[in-house]
């Protein structure tokens, strides 16, 4: 059974967290296997986190996965640029990893949060979702740190490509929807609280109804007293006292002081004797 939140904001907010979840794995799933990462200008290169080009951008252009047996050589000048595969690149990719695995792990959780099995509290879900998001924060931003600072190192013309950028519109991306999460999570719990407030003002209720006794008099039996009614402990403020339709004497406007009426005898009697006839069949 699909969870739907009781307020209008928790559903706005679901829908937001959704739809950023989706954006923000796309992002960075383009971003972890894009080309472009950095691009130097004082020589041809550009390479991404899996793959390395040397040479003008053309057809002459040649690329090749990262290799710690392979130096990376500038078409033009015949210059070494990386010897193997550069501790950066490890770095990099191993933090993208990690992050990926966050992100995977965010959404299922998200994912039973939504479909709610009655296994997982939704707190809970939600809660362990936003920890894995918080963490890939953190393991995102470090890859990208590392690529932009040791990547462009000793290169002053060297700049960030496209494939960065989207890993940075990722992060930006994965933020948000943790902070939209944080306030989803605070509207499930005010929204649970609240039920559990109900539950219990409709035990008391019910513990105060096992409790009133109606009153006998004169052969006739007469509702209890009223102030005794549950609803009277829940009268709202300021509001004006309505003498109950039974008590036609009702003091008023004040509740105390209030007094049992008096039977009438003349149908107390007729009350009697009805009761006699019926003794009778």
């Amino acid at each position: 059974m699909a969870y739907f939140p009781p307020t209008f904001l928790g559903r706005g907010l679901l829908g937001l967290i959704i739809a950023l979840y989706i954006l923000l794995l796309v992002l960075n799933l383009i971003s972890f296997g894009g080309l472009a990462w950095i691009t130097y200008t004082d020589y041809n290169i550009q390479f991404g986190l899996w793959r390395v080009c040397s040479g003008a951008v053309s057809a002459s252009r040649t690329c090749s996965q990262w290799s710690g047996g392979q130096n990376t050589i500038d078409a033009t000048t015949n210059a070494i640029i990386f010897n193997g595969k550069p501790g950066f690149i490890q770095a990099a990719q191993g933090l993208e990893i990690t992050s990926i695995i966050f992100y995977i792990f965010a959404g299922i959780f998200l994912i039973l949060g939504i479909i709610d099995l009655q296994k997982l509290s939704l707190e809970i879900a939600f809660i362990v979702a936003t920890s894995l998001l918080f963490l890939t924060v953190i393991f995102l931003s470090a890859a990208l740190g590392v690529m932009s600072v040791q990547g462009r190192s000793n290169h002053p013309g060297a700049y960030l490509d496209w494939a960065w950028w989207i890993g940075l519109l990722g992060l930006i991306v994965t933020i948000i929807c943790i902070a939209l999460l944080i306030v989803f999570i605070i509207d499930i719990y005010r929204s649970n609280t609240s039920k559990m407030d109900n539950i219990n003002n409709s035990r008391n209720v019910q513990q105060n109804w096992n409790n009133v006794m109606p009153t006998v008099a004169g052969g006739l039996v007469y509702p209890p007293p009223y102030p005794i009614y549950p609803s009277n402990n829940q009268w709202m403020p300021n509001y004006p006292p309505q003498p109950p339709p039974f008590y036609p004497n009702y003091p008023y406007p004040g509740y105390s002081g209030m007094y049992e009426p008096q039977a009438s005898p003349f149908l107390a009697g007729l009350a009697r004797q009805q009761l006699a006839n019926i003794r009778r069949f």
